[in-house]
């Protein structure tokens, strides 16, 4: 049993895969607490030939989803054929996300996988990390500094005249 909850799991032996082997596709929904924009998707495959990630904006009415990511290859045909190379891991920066819809705010993800080379598996994702981009609006957090004295140990605040 592999339930769609498993991704929000950290664990890294959690897994999600589609209830039977041999299902056409298989797609999970994850809502997000606020809306944000993503500027890189992380995802962990496991025996699904094919990823494609889509977001919308929750509300009234049917969600209309737009691709974030397209359809990308994590297997081969002859690798879904004799189950090879099943665990791979995809980085996607910004720059193969959709950027017109990456630069707007989403709070759902639906992840769509699909293994139409092999239908004797159960087929999913390991895990599915979304990293958004940061808020031009909040703060910047200043790091760890010190205060040094002046060069040639002189100290600016003697007004001993």
């Amino acid at each position: 049993n592999h339930p769609a909850s498993n991704l929000l799991n950290r664990d890294t032996y959690r897994k999600w895969k589609c209830k039977e082997a041999g299902e056409k596709e298989a797609f999970v929904i994850l809502k997000f607490d606020q809306a944000v924009n993503f500027n890189c998707v992380d995802i962990g495959n496991d025996g699904s030939a094919l990823v494609e990630v889509f977001v919308a904006r929750s509300g009234s009415g049917e969600p209309q989803y737009e691709v974030l990511l397209s359809s990308t290859a994590f297997m081969s045909p002859l690798d879904s054929r004799e189950g090879k190379n099943s665990g791979g891991v995809k980085s996607f920066s910004l720059n193969y996300l959709c950027k017109p819809i990456a630069a707007q705010k989403w709070d759902l993800v639906k992840i769509l996988v699909s293994q139409p080379f092999n239908r004797h598996v159960q087929y999913g994702l390991t895990f599915i990390k979304f990293t958004a981009a940061p808020d031009p609006n909040e703060p910047k957090k200043i790091g760890i500094f010190a205060l040094r004295k002046p060069l040639g140990g002189v100290d600016s605040d003697d007004d001993d005249d």
